[in-house]
Order: structure tokens, then C-alpha cells, then sequence
């Protein structure tokens, strides 16, 4: 089954925030590592499941995959099949003010 793969509002601005934060030293990293992350996220429409469940945040729709130090958190929705992209952050940020 092929999920749907939906970004919600926050995540969108996190990905837009962590390239132009790379920008500042490369311009050019910062665009490849945004592609690389979009891709991370989009190819969970084929595998959802291999994302860790994270028991941090005590909500168990939610799960994580990992790009380097960045992670990204989203939730599978099974009807209609749907994966949504709740947040992206690198690991060293304070995730306890994350809105998930």
C-alpha cells in the first residue's frame, strides 16, 4: 500500500529554517540537504512503519526517522492511508518546546 504523504504547516517552516540556516556557510549543501530531507520524509509513503515509535512524547501515532542529526516526525493515518509530517529538528535543539 502507497501512502499519501502530507506536510503540515510547522514542518514545512522547520524544513525552510534548517536550509537557510546551512545557507549561511554553503548554499549549495544547504539545498542538497533540503532535497535530501524531503526525500527522506516523502519515501515513508512505502514504509511507514520503519520509523521508531518515541516514547518522549507519549503519543503512539508518532514516530521518527533519522537524516544525520535531524529528525523527522510524523504520524501514520490509516484512512484514507496517509503519512503526515509533524516536525523537523536537528537533535542538539530543545524538542521539550516542540508543538507535536
Amino acid at each position: 500500500m502507497v501512502y499519501k504523504v502530507t506536510w503540515s504547516p510547522s514542518a514545512l517552516a522547520d524544513l525552510r529554517d534548517a536550509v537557510h540556516y546551512i545557507r549561511r556557510d554553503n548554499p549549495q549543501a544547504a539545498r542538497r540537504f533540503g532535497e535530501k530531507l524531503v526525500q527522506k520524509a516523502e519515501s515513508l509513503a512505502t514504509l511507514p512503519q520503519r520509523g521508531r515509535v518515541s516514547a518522549k512524547f507519549g503519543d503512539p501515532d508518532l514516530r521518527e526517522v533519522f537524516l544525520g542529526p535531524y529528525r523527522i516526525a510524523y504520524r501514520i493515518r490509516p484512512a484514507p492511508p496517509e503519512v503526515e509530517i509533524a516536525r523537523i529538528w536537528h537533535g542538539a535543539q530543545d524538542e521539550d518546546n516542540l508543538n507535536l
